[in-house]
């Protein structure tokens, strides 16, 4: 699923025109890379590619933590999705991280009933390369929440499972 949280839903609704352009260049045919957010669609496109577009990313939560939290919750009602994968295709890499940052605040909070105390992730050795950082939470068996998610910081997407797995973002040293 498509999802784009910043501080405000206005500053969301921006970075989401970056998806919104690029769908609209699936829809013309006509592939580029992922373009800067603008202000507004308005103008951009035609109401039948406004309405192709929207129907391509109507699985997708974009606004704040309040309004992506709602948002998400919604979703995950109406499919009895047992895992959620993530993706956000935000132009700004700072505005992407932020966006998972905020992103993983929601799915903790939707966890919260359902946590338990996280284990600590297993240590790589150190001559490997990498840092392993993580983030993590166990859930109740009787929990019916999310509880695991991660953050990739070298890809645009944050999983979010009901599996008593741990996730680690891998960052090199």
């Amino acid at each position: 699923m498509n999802l784009v949280a910043a501080d405000t839903d206005d500053e969301a609704r921006r970075l989401f025109t970056s998806l919104q352009q690029m769908f609209l260049g699936l829809i013309r045919g006509a592939r580029t890379e992922l373009p800067p957010p603008v202000d507004t669609m308005r103008g951009r496109w035609s109401a039948v590619e406004e309405t192709h577009a929207h129907r391509m990313m109507r699985c997708s939560a974009v606004g704040s933590s309040d309004t992506v939290r709602r948002e998400l919750a919604e979703i995950i009602d109406q499919t009895g999705a047992d895992e959620i994968i993530a993706t956000a295709q935000v132009f700004d890499h700072a505005a992407r991280l932020r966006s998972f940052e905020i992103a993983a605040g929601v799915f903790e909070a939707l966890n919260m009933p359902h946590a338990e105390a996280a284990e600590p992730c297993p240590r790589r050795s150190p001559d490997d390369g990498f840092q392993r950082t993580i983030i993590q939470s166990s859930f109740a068996p009787s929990g019916a929440g999310f509880s695991n998610w991660t953050v990739n910081p070298f890809a645009s997407f944050l999983t979010m499972a009901r599996l008593p797995i741990q996730f680690c973002s891998m960052n090199t040293a």
